[in-house]
């Protein structure tokens, strides 16, 4: 298994199709979105959003610039909140899923990854604010390869 180094971090373009923001950078409208969250949010006593769960997770996301994983394309996060008030961080490339929970009560940066979501298989992995190392030897497992030799000719 392939180990993530540091790299120099990498600018994105913030502008998508039609002026719309770039589909990486959605994740941070989501988090954003998620300061309005109110009590019972899901209908069954669903906490509101913690502001510290919010500010971790992207805390989290902008760690992760400094990580280089090759030649490979990690899916775009998706962003989503928790019965507790924490936050879920989501990246997914059928039939797998990687996903780091930030939640207020324990402390955040629980990760899972879902070898097979179709047969419900979850493995809890790392806990702690550093989960980064060990996510992107992770990621190698969800991000296709690109053609970068190709590329470079």
């Amino acid at each position: 298994m392939s180990t993530a180094k540091p790299s120099s971090p990498t600018s994105i373009d913030a502008n998508g199709a039609n002026g719309s923001v770039a589909k990486p950078l959605h994740v941070f409208v989501q988090l954003r979105a998620m300061h309005n969250v109110p009590e019972n949010w899901d209908g069954y006593g669903g906490a509101a959003t913690d502001p510290k769960a919010i500010e971790a997770a992207v805390a989290f996301l902008h760690n992760l610039a400094q990580y280089d994983i090759g030649c490979r394309l990690l899916p775009a996060a998706e962003a989503a909140p928790t019965r507790t008030g924490g936050v879920m961080l989501i990246w997914e490339n059928a039939p797998h899923e990687l996903d780091v929970e930030f939640d207020p009560v324990d402390p955040p940066g629980a990760l899972y990854y879902h070898a097979d979501t179709r047969k419900g298989e979850e493995i809890a992995l790392d806990k702690g604010l550093d989960a980064a190392p060990r996510f992107f030897e992770l990621a190698t497992l969800i991000a296709p390869p690109l053609n970068c030799e190709s590329s470079n000719r």
